[in-house]
């Protein structure tokens, strides 16, 4: 399943992480048209539920719409169903709880998130800017401090028995190009 996010939502989101506001609402609001459209045309596509979801919370104003539609992401594809994709749905409410100030929503989605094979990491938690209104709760702190706790895969378990294996441990294997290395 290919992820869909209109242009304009990816634009407001890098503006707003810049702090250049002025450009973001413009691009907020044309991705809400868009994705408006794509719902209208199929209601059961999940991608669309999830990403008009993050265009509303980035709007402001319209925070239950942007939780309703983040949940309607979720509830179509949910993660005891769809290993694969339910995580990035669920990904995608945690960041609308982040954008709407409903901080102890989203760090237990991340907790979630973090108990089960997921491309959201620790040290992805670290550096995303879209987690950084949570980086002063103690509950998040406890999170990034628990790294040890989650999901780890063996390398050598997983590769054929050769002379020379790794001697490290991947972890949180994500779906991403972005590996850690412990």
């Amino acid at each position: 399943m290919v992820w869909l996010v209109p242009n304009d939502l990816r634009l407001a989101e890098v503006y707003r992480y810049l702090g250049d506001e002025p450009p973001a609402p413009h691009y907020y609001q044309s991705a809400v048209a868009i994705l408006k459209e794509k719902v209208a045309q199929d209601p059961n596509d999940c991608r669309f539920h999830s990403a008009l979801g993050r265009a509303y919370a980035g709007l402001g104003g319209r925070e239950q719409d942007a939780i309703d539609e983040g949940k309607s992401g979720v509830k179509c594809r949910p993660v005891e169903k769809d290993a694969h994709n339910g995580p990035l749905h669920l990904g995608d409410l945690a960041r609308i709880y982040v954008m709407v100030r409903k901080y102890d929503e989203a760090i237990d989605t991340v907790k979630r998130l973090l108990e089960m094979p997921s491309e959201l990491t620790v040290p992805w938690l670290r550096l995303d800017p879209v987690w950084a209104p949570l980086r002063d709760r103690p509950r998040f702190q406890e999170l990034l401090a628990s790294d040890n706790e989650f999901f780890v895969i063996d390398v050598c378990s997983r590769l054929p028995h050769t002379s020379r294996q790794p001697q490290t441990h991947l972890r949180h294997l994500p779906r991403s190009p972005l590996f850690f290395f412990k």
